[in-house]
């Protein structure tokens, strides 16, 4: 019965009919799983992980936990997630401008995000010669909302050696106009930058009218004097005196 149905659903691929993800990802799983039925599987990690994207973003220890799946299965998916995501960032680096310019680089980046409906937030490396040498997407698949946390930040700083950071994302059914909680990450962004010695280049959001930069604002530079790390030790210094 699975040899049969299987190559009916080949036979749909290859007539490109609209699959579901679900479908496609069972078909995926036919060389992973040979002697199993992998729409449940496909069925359980979709639900699992919250989404066919995310099933290509979440660890081997995740994929193997879900029943049927087991830690090969959990590898294969998890290169496949990994060569799509190198890829991607070749493909990207090729659209983005090479050496980086503030102007030029807003006007890229408003091209690249003024078609998506969901919000994407994205980290740039920057090598010493001012050229943009990697893309991290960190995107969640949620309309209005991306979570990047401080350890994300400085794993990525490790991973990628940077000697600047550029962050981007976008607003896309809002104003450019960036939001607190965009501001209080910025900060959190150049203080994770100060401890390693890299600089935060730029922070770039794309909205509904057009794009806002942190340094062309000159907001980035009121960051800077603020959350220096010598400044803030000199005045953590005083203020412990008064104590």
């Amino acid at each position: 019965m699975h040899e049969g149905h299987r190559q009916r659903m080949i036979e749909k691929l290859a007539a490109e009919n609209l699959l579901q993800d679900h479908e496609l990802l069972e078909i995926l799983l036919f060389n992973a799983i040979p002697r199993k039925n992998t729409n449940e599987i496909a069925h359980s990690l979709i639900d699992a992980c919250g989404g066919l994207s995310n099933v290509f973003r979440a660890d081997v220890k995740q994929l193997a936990s879900v029943q049927g799946v087991g830690q090969s299965t959990a590898a294969y998916l998890k290169t496949i997630g990994a060569i799509y995501e190198r890829m991607d960032a070749h493909d990207r680096l090729e659209t983005a401008h090479t050496v980086f310019s503030y102007r030029d680089f807003s006007a890229c980046i408003e091209e690249r995000y003024k078609k998506m409906t969901t919000e994407h937030l994205e980290l740039y490396a920057l090598d010493a010669k001012n050229k943009v040498c990697f893309i991290r997407d960190f995107t969640t698949g949620d309309r209005d909302h991306v979570e990047l946390s401080s350890t994300d930040v400085s794993r990525f700083i490790t991973d990628y050696k940077p000697k600047g950071i550029v962050i981007a994302h976008n607003h896309p059914s809002m104003s450019c106009a960036p939001s607190i909680h965009d501001t209080e990450f910025t900060q959190l962004a150049h203080v994770l930058c100060t401890l390693n010695n890299v600089t935060l280049v730029d922070h770039v959001i794309v909205g509904t009218d057009g794009t806002y930069s942190y340094y062309l604002s000159g907001e980035l530079d009121g960051i800077r004097e603020c959350y220096d790390i010598e400044t803030m030790m000199r005045h953590a210094k005083s203020q412990a005196k008064k104590i």
